[in-house]
């Protein structure tokens, strides 16, 4: 098959590295991206990778000398040389197994943990990888904590706490909660391979966690391959549970939060006392094509802000959630996810009691995003959704698996008692105007921002089964007001029309028949489709990133998911690789 002698499926489904020795250059994620979200990529990336370093210190395992850092005389201290690296300096890992206890022993270390001590600098980054000419030949340097990682910032492998650094084309592997844990702005995760978490997700640990809280961090986590988090027997490795609710591959825990006490007014009080009292939330984080696995979330954020935040092109499969998120002005697209046991795509959580915890999850909370050109396959739910207001949910594919859509009734109370009077069916929200009867009931912050009550919009996506969206009311029985519908715009298919999307050749080479119907992910797509210009950087602030998700311009296929079929096939997508090769791999 043509995607197999490139080495494309080959990259995508690679295993991890063998936990004798040196892991295979070959393990991270290797798929082609979609055109826009590689366009998109190639312009972050621009600037802050592949530089000539002003310096570089060279690193190799133990046992040997500590040397000066010079390819003849390495150094073999790597936990003193990450926290003294400065701007502009390279640290390369000669190929082979750092044993980070015996490295903490040998130095007299009080923990096995790296932690970044400086910052680099726009244009001078400080980057850690493996040797280059190594890696070339197919070697990797392999950083193994043997679930000994235990101390303060959470027990997490590597702390990342300044700007500029650049972590790429090594692995990560055994660690106790938390791999890499990222506070800097501009921070690059590239080409990892990260796998073997040991907890039991309930404290916010993943193999990566972004914690860079403060504005447009422009952190990009792209081409990684990060699995196995949860419960793991150290004794062989075997991964017994995926863990809870609190940690999965990949996690953020950032936050839109206050910095003082609640507007004395409380919920009576107008937006913009309510916004003058926030912190700045982090946003401008880009997740791109990835490859996730056995994790409760394979891409999950915990708590509301304003994001935007973009997964892009990832696949992601045996998980708990495919890709979960409570921020606002979240773009999922081009992804594929399968054998996801409760959702494939999720947006927004449930609601907490009080006027704080409510007026957060009704300002953010997966509100104004987009959820576009995603394959789901065999997922308890494929597109779910707590939240929804101002979102575009566009061009999916959803097949094999439970409900395709499904809207859960979220109460939304205004008083702390979580009392009347609230409403379930936060679309519903849409409808509100000083013309409806129970408009005296809204809070004033609510009343002040009707445009972000909008209804969420699906069009031309495409099922095998009915979606599930239930009516709308108010939670007391004697003020129903039933009967509101939601908009949907869906094809449904039946098993003929659905089966007729696919071409099964000799090679199970699935190909969507269609080259104008851009139903479904565009991974792997080798034609130039349409490249938009979101995420063209603004040189003219420090901060500049791809524009807001609420702005920034989509692909518009001229048929969408059209769903027809064309005489012959197109060789255009890999569509269904989960029902195809994917699903023969072993685990």
């Amino acid at each position: 098959m043509a995607l197999l002698a490139a080495g494309w499926l080959g990259g995508l489904v690679g295993g991890p590295g063998s936990f004798g020795g040196p892991g295979r250059a070959h393990a991270q994620a290797e798929h082609r991206p979609a055109p826009e979200d590689a366009a998109l990529l190639a312009e972050l990336l621009a600037g802050r990778v592949d530089l000539p370093p002003e310096r570089v210190v060279h690193v190799a395992p133990l046992p040997g000398e500590d040397g000066d850092g010079s390819a003849a005389r390495p150094r073999r201290d790597l936990i003193h040389v990450v926290a003294n690296a400065e701007a502009g300096t390279a640290i390369h890992l000669a190929p082979g197994v750092y044993d980070m206890s015996a490295i903490r022993d040998t130095y007299g270390h009080g923990s096995s943990r790296l932690k970044t001590e400086h910052a680099g600098e726009p244009g001078r980054p400080i980057v850690i990888r493996t040797e280059p000419d190594a890696y070339a030949a197919g070697e990797t340097a392999v950083l193994d904590f043997a679930y000994q990682n235990r101390g303060d910032w959470s027990s997490t492998a590597f702390v990342v706490a300044h700007r500029h650094w650049t972590l790429e084309r090594f692995e990560l592997r055994r660690v106790h909660r938390r791999g890499i844990g990222v506070n800097g702005f501009h921070t690059t995760l590239r080409e990892l391979h990260l796998h073997h978490a040991d907890t039991d997700g309930r404290d916010n640990d993943a193999l990566i966690v972004m914690q860079a809280s403060g504005g447009r961090t422009q952190n990009v986590v792209a081409g990684n391959h990060l699995h196995h988090v949860g419960t793991i027997d150290r004794e062989t490795d075997a991964l017994l549970d995926r863990g809870f609710v609190n940690g999965g591959c990949y996690y953020s825990v950032t936050r839109l939060s206050y910095d003082s006490e609640t507007p004395e007014a409380g919920h009576d009080a107008s937006r913009a006392d309510w916004e003058a009292s926030l912190l700045r939330p982090d946003g401008h984080a880009y997740v791109v094509g990835n490859h996730v696995h056995d994790c409760h979330y394979g891409l999950g954020l915990k708590n509301n802000s304003r994001g935007p935040y973009w997964f892009l092109s990832n696949v992601v499969h045996d998980v708990d959630y495919g890709i979960f998120s409570p921020f606002r002005e979240t773009v999922v697209r081009n992804n594929i996810v399968y054998d996801a046991a409760n959702a494939g795509v999720a947006l927004g959580r449930a609601q907490t009691n009080g006027p704080l915890q409510t007026y957060l999850k009704m300002t953010g909370n997966g509100a104004h995003s987009e959820v576009a050109n995603n394959t789901i396959v065999r997922a308890g739910g494929g597109l779910s959704f707590r939240t929804g207001w101002g979102t575009v949910v566009r061009d999916n594919l959803v097949v094999d698996g439970g409900p395709p859509v499904v809207i859960v009734r979220n109460s939304f109370a205004w008083w702390e008692e979580g009392s009347w009077p609230g409403l379930r069916g936060e679309y519903l929200l849409g409808d509100m105007g000083p013309e409806h009867p129970f408009w005296d009931f809204v809070p004033g912050y609510v009343q002040e921002a009707p445009e972000e009550y909008t209804r969420m919009r699906l069009e031309g996506n495409c099922y095998d089964r009915e979606p599930v969206i239930g009516r709308a009311d108010f939670t007391q029985a004697t003020a129903d007001i039933t009967g509101m519908t939601f908009d949907v715009d869906v094809t449904l298919l039946d098993d003929a029309e659905r089966a007729a999307l696919f071409v099964d050749d000799p090679a199970d080479d699935y190909r969507l028949a269609d080259p104008e119907a851009h139903c479904g992910s565009r991974i792997g797509d080798a034609s130039p489709g349409v490249v938009t210009d979101a995420g063209a950087p603004d040189a003219s602030t420090p901060d500049a990133g791809p524009l807001d998700a609420g702005t920034a311009p989509s692909p518009t296929p001229t048929e969408g998911c059209s769903c027809r079929t064309a005489p012959a096939p197109s060789g255009w997508l890999p569509l269904l690789l989960a029902l195809g090769l994917l699903s023969r791999r072993s685990r």
